[in-house]
């Protein structure tokens, strides 16, 4: 039940934000009582931080899982670059003004997120350089911007659904992207 809350808090902040979402609305939504929630939950704001503290976990753990799994330095690289922005992306865009305000802590760490994520791509960039494998007179922190860009625009246009018709256009800007990064 913990989670499906947590869930429901994605999903509803979205519409009411962080700050305007009610412990009622929550309730009404899952169809469960406001005693429930507080069974898992001392109070709303120990909930927006347990939902936030998540939120960052998951972001941290899909990354370095997919980076694991990877078989070689390109597939990183598209990776990490795929993964730059945190998911899921309208979570992050419609609540980030209030995390700043009213939760600086988590706002904090959001940022270490983004750090973290652009070390770990200049690190990949700068290993494919040594290898010979990478191009370097290109900063990542462009390849960093781009990626970037692209998904949001992708976000914001609704195209994250992955339909057959919209993963070619993923696979089509990796390839664009990784051709001009990859020694030639």
């Amino acid at each position: 039940m913990k989670e499906d809350i947590i869930n429901e808090v994605y999903r509803l902040s979205n519409t009411y934000g962080l700050k305007k979402l009610t412990m009622s609305t929550l309730a009404s939504s899952l169809k469960i009582s406001k005693k429930t929630i507080y069974e898992y939950f001392e109070s709303k704001d120990e909930l927006i931080n347990e939902v936030l503290d998540h939120y960052i976990k998951k972001n941290y753990d899909s990354l370095n899982h997919e980076l694991k799994e990877s078989s070689s330095i390109v597939e990183q690289l598209k990776i990490v670059c795929f993964l730059f922005i945190p998911r899921p992306y309208d979570f992050y865009e419609n609540n980030i003004k209030e995390i700043e305000l009213y939760y600086p802590e988590k706002y904090s760490e959001l940022q270490k997120l983004m750090k973290y994520k652009t070390e770990k791509l200049i690190n990949i960039y700068s290993k494919g350089i040594e290898l010979g494998i990478f191009e370097p007179n290109i900063n990542p922190i462009t390849i960093a911007f781009i990626s970037q860009s692209f998904l949001k625009t992708t976000y914001n246009e609704n195209m994250l659904d992955m339909n057959e018709s919209k993963i070619p256009l993923f696979e089509s800007f990796y390839e664009i992207l990784l051709y001009g990064c990859i020694k030639r």
